[in-house]
């Protein structure tokens, strides 16, 4: 089904680029006008036809600036979750699937958007009167714009719950598709409940939780944490490194080079990290210890000429005869590990391993 949709989609871009040469698109030349939609069975044939008219709507002339008006419908037709069930998205997927085009006409202009409104009205009835069947689902004027209280697809219930979605979005960082997908409605719907409750859209790459800790993460740095350390100090947030740096760098801050790094404050104690490694404390024991991460310790140990360990075994196995004493004293592997401060998981491998040999 989704490959189907993919490969109709990639045939009507294409049908359409084609047909660019085609038909030319009327410009506007006032702020507000009136339209229709038409279509033509051939290339040949595009002219405008009243008997071929299909749809009339109103619009003003900046919401499209270089966008051609049909292709806007033809969105709506197979993208919106609202207006795909609309009449006139039925009718503009029936006809590009008999491989007509479909093209738009400006009928009128006005000067201010309460003159469209009546002349919206007056184009509905001409065609009306020369019974011409249009896809409209109300009778134009102020009742016929989709985002009115008043037309038959505005959505009365979901505006009920306009603060929740306005406090999801603005104080706790969700995406318009995300309430969307909550609210089962279309993002438009969720677009235009924000801009009545006046609430200004955030740019696209501000929208995970974390930016709600920006002045956290941004103390955190500035004390020496490197961008490692701050994906693991958030991990439930699942971001990564790249994430950070681009976080870090919109909020002014330049990103530290390799050598900068020495501002943590384990660098402050690396001989002593050199001497509980050479005593057999495991890396990721002194990470712990020291609120670093292992690259911090692979520079320390590199800085001084320090070799690491070729066995990568942690240094609790140098407790095996203890560790199975305390196996025979009915200890689980969960109470060695809180023992030794190691994970059980260690413990298991010791066990299996003697258990096997």
């Amino acid at each position: 089904m989704i490959l189907a949709l993919y490969c109709l989609s990639i045939s009507v871009k294409r049908k359409y680029q084609k047909r660019l040469s085609v038909s030319k698109l009327d410009t506007p030349t006032k702020e507000f006008y009136v339209y229709c939609l038409y279509y033509s069975e051939t290339q040949e044939d595009v002219k405008y036809a009243e008997d071929r008219v299909f749809y009339i709507g109103k619009a003003k002339a900046k919401l499209f600036p270089c966008l051609r008006r049909e292709n806007k419908h033809i969105q709506d037709a197979y993208y919106d979750k609202q207006r795909a069930h609309f009449p006139k998205s039925r009718k503009i997927r029936k006809l590009l699937e008999n491989n007509c085009f479909i093209m738009s006409k400006i009928l009128q202009e006005y000067d201010t958007e309460a003159e469209s409104f009546l002349g919206e009205i007056e184009w509905f009835k001409y065609f009306e009167n020369k019974n011409i069947k249009l896809t409209n689902i109300a009778e134009c004027g102020v009742q016929g714009v989709g985002s009115g209280a008043f037309h038959p697809s505005y959505n009365h219930e979901i505006r009920q719950n306009s603060n929740e979605i306005c406090d999801l979005y603005e104080n706790h960082l969700w995406s318009m598709d995300r309430l969307s997908k909550k609210y089962n409605c279309s993002s438009r719907t969720i677009k235009s409940i924000l801009d009545e409750n006046k609430i200004s859209l955030r740019e696209d790459a501000i929208r995970n939780p974390l930016w709600l800790k920006k002045d956290e993460i941004l103390k955190k740095y500035d004390e020496g944490y490197s961008l490692n350390q701050l994906a693991i100090e958030y991990k439930e947030y699942s971001a990564n490194v790249n994430f950070y740096s681009d976080m870090l760098k919109k909020l002014g801050r330049t990103i530290r080079q390799t050598a900068e790094y020495k501002r943590s404050s384990a660098w402050k104690h690396a001989q002593e990290i050199i001497s509980k490694y050479n005593q057999g404390i495991s890396i990721k024991e002194l990470c712990s210890q020291y609120n670093c991460d292992c690259s911090v310790i692979d520079g320390i140990f590199k800085d001084n000429n320090a070799t690491k360990r070729k066995n990568n075994r942690s240094w609790v196995w140098n407790y095996a005869p203890e560790i199975l004493e305390l196996q025979k004293q009915k200890y689980t592997a969960k109470q060695i590990a809180a023992k030794y401060n190691i994970c059980a998981q260690v413990i298991t491998k010791i066990l299996k391993h003697y258990e096997n040999n």
